[in-house]
């Protein structure tokens, strides 16, 4: 470097020789512009002494860096080896610049084995823990290392079948459950091992007895769950709606069907169609009047009449609110204001 004439010297980033290694790639671009090389020599590089043995033998600046103290540091140990290599020379880090605790233990394959402080958080339960599983998952990395939880450590529950045969009960039960007692113990039992939070929380009573029961029962459902019929099992209505309610059922499944009678077409007014609720025991406001009775009304007279689509005649609706928002910019002009037209000043000077 001290063959390179001393105005070129002056026009460079940096002084020759380097003395930080963070500077050599801004001094190898700058002297490429004038210079044709591979690479630069050891003689362009100041010689450095050698890293401490000892942190606290650093400068004052590269000791606030050290000793690394937790794992999450070591990210950015690159950034502190370049710190390094600005002021020292030196090959590895030194092992007296770390204080890193003991390495963490992978996670056991089950929770049975894990740390008596959190065993008893497993198996997780999401409806009856005390913490959430976030916290669970917190308490856990406090001991062990991992990503993801095995499936093993969580209670999982299945599905409540459709058909009571596939029921698993520690108690026997008679399908439809009639008694009270006995549907609140059931409800209580299947808990603990099926989906049957939310509908055990509905405090519904089975079997269904009434259509006006059923018709409470499916606005209630209708409010936390999505589904076309109920089951077979939930019903249990000794009347004409019973065969009404086993056609609707019939049409998903292989059964022959031909011994049942098609559904009337519903009458063409209202008092017709009130008159027949009345014989059913079926209590329903007609004309529908709101839009949140659609669903539920229409569902209760599918049940005794053949209806393809809505008549007129059900709805009393009132009409929908003027909207608040403008799809076009609209802009209106007062009849007392002369017209607004585009005109061209021209300069007759």
């Amino acid at each position: 470097p001290n063959q390179i004439p001393q105005h070129i010297q002056n026009i460079l980033p940096f002084t020759l020789p380097i003395t930080q290694r963070s500077y050599t790639r801004a001094t190898v671009n700058a002297l490429r512009k004038i210079f044709k090389f591979d690479k630069l020599t050891d003689n362009y590089f100041a010689k450095l002494p050698i890293l401490p043995d000892r942190y606290q033998e650093l400068l004052p600046e590269l000791q606030t860096y050290f000793p690394i103290t937790s794992r999450q540091s070591l990210q950015y140990l690159l950034y502190f080896r370049c710190k390094l290599a600005d002021y020292y020379t030196f090959t590895t880090i030194q092992s007296s610049y770390f204080e890193l605790p003991p390495p963490k233990q992978p996670l056991p394959t089950t929770y049975q084995e894990l740390y008596y402080r959190v065993r008893g958080l497993f198996p997780f339960n999401t409806s009856t823990s005390k913490v959430t599983l976030a916290e669970a998952v917190a308490q856990l990395k406090e001991y062990y290392i991992f990503k993801l939880l095995p499936s093993d450590y969580f209670i999982t529950k299945l599905p409540l079948p459709n058909k009571t045969e596939l029921i698993r009960t520690s108690s026997q039960f008679t399908y439809p459950i009639t008694d009270d007692t006995l549907a609140k113990v059931f409800l209580d039992e299947i808990s603990q091992h099926y989906h049957n939070q939310e509908l055990a929380q509905l405090n519904i009573t089975l079997p269904i007895t009434t259509p006006q029961h059923l018709t409470q029962i499916v606005k209630t459902l209708q409010q936390n769950f999505y589904f076309k019929q109920l089951p077979p099992s939930w019903i249990n209505i000794t009347n004409n709606l019973t065969h009404a309610t086993d056609q609707t059922n019939n049409t998903n499944t292989n059964k022959p069907t031909q011994n049942k009678q098609p559904l009337p077409p519903i009458p063409n007014t209202n008092e017709e169609v009130q008159s027949a609720l009345t014989q059913n025991n079926i209590q329903l406001t007609l004309p529908i009047i709101l839009q949140s009775q659609i669903t539920p009304t229409m569902q209760a007279l599918r049940q005794l009449y053949t209806i393809p689509t809505i008549p007129d005649f059900l709805l009393n609706l009132p009409p929908l609110p003027t909207p608040t928002w403008k799809i076009f910019n609209t802009s209106t002009t007062s009849s007392d204001m002369p017209p607004i037209t585009n005109t061209v000043a021209m300069d007759t000077s």
